[in-house]
């Protein structure tokens, strides 16, 4: 929604204003966390759970240090370089075909939209369904993302042979969605394979 509304906003009033726009949200949100109590119970419970300090860097030692996640985060990372790099590029591409920036980030934004809720739920749907007749639920979880990841390349070099704008959009909607298949899997197994009491961490790590 927000490439939707950004692309619209920049095309009215420029790039620059879309700053002040972005910033407006977040400043009333931090307002607001002054006026939460802490939940203390939740802290204690992850002290309780875990026999390692809590303190940040070590736990942040024992993420970078656990192989298999980092392996898992950097593809993470990769997939999120490609992502940005697809939204950076498309709005110029469906320029190429006739469409104005406006339009191209409106198509664009509304297939993200509509891949997005379909590729994370169905994609996590299926994933648990091959986990849950599997001997080894991880092993299948990561295959599903890697199987599901390697499906998006074709669709996605064919957006941008795309010489029609019908064709450009469904070959990016293809591909959004096998993308976005794999993201509720990846989660899972960031989840189930993050140090003990600090699966929050490990969460903030990779967002991060």
């Amino acid at each position: 929604l927000g490439y939707i509304i950004g692309g619209l906003l920049a095309a009215e009033y420029g790039w620059r204003l879309l700053f002040v726009f972005a910033a407006l949200p977040g400043l009333i949100l931090s307002a607001g966390f002054l006026f939460l109590t802490p939940d203390r119970s939740h802290v204690q419970s992850e002290r309780v759970h875990s026999t390692e300090s809590t303190a940040l860097l070590s736990g942040v030692k024992k993420i970078i240090c656990n192989r298999f996640l980092v392996l898992v985060i950097l593809g993470y990372v990769l997939n999120t370089f490609a992502l940005n790099g697809v939204a950076a590029f498309v709005v110029r591409h469906g320029s190429s075909l006739g469409l104005s920036e406006a339009q191209a980030s409106s198509y664009f934004g509304a297939i993200l939209v509509i891949t997005g809720l379909l590729g994370t739920f169905g994609g996590g749907y299926l994933a648990s369904y091959f986990a849950s007749r599997s001997k080894d639920s991880i092993k299948t979880l990561l295959g599903f993302v890697a199987v599901s990841t390697l499906m998006a390349v074709p669709f996605l070099g064919a957006c941008f042979l795309a010489s029609s704008t019908v064709s450009f959009l469904a070959f990016c909607g293809f591909a959004e969605l096998l993308i976005f298949a794999g993201v509720a899997p990846l989660n899972s197994v960031l989840v189930e394979r993050a140090p003990r009491g600090f699966e929050s961490l490990t969460q903030g790590f990779v967002i991060f």
